[in-house]
């Protein structure tokens, strides 16, 4: 956004979308690093309707045989 090399996604929320209808955005698997990382992202949500925008970290072991995720942070429209 501000350097000019990001992109953005636009997500349709008008008719004919359905109740309970989601969209996923998955980023690229960032590898454990001793610096801290920040994920940085502008967002619109307008109306009652829009639903919830939520962050999830998800972890995935060496083995890949127990992903899991958290819930790190959540908008309301």
């Amino acid at each position: 956004h501000t350097t000019g090399s990001g992109y953005y996604a636009y997500i349709e929320t008008s008719f004919p979308r359905l109740p309970g209808e989601r969209a996923r955005l998955i980023s690229a698997l960032q590898f454990p690093s001793s610096t801290p990382r920040c994920l940085t992202f502008w967002y619109h949500m307008y109306g009652p309707d829009i639903g919830a925008l939520n962050v999830f970290v998800q972890t995935v072991p060496i083995s890949q045989d127990n992903i899991s995720s958290a819930l790190v942070w959540t908008k309301s429209g």
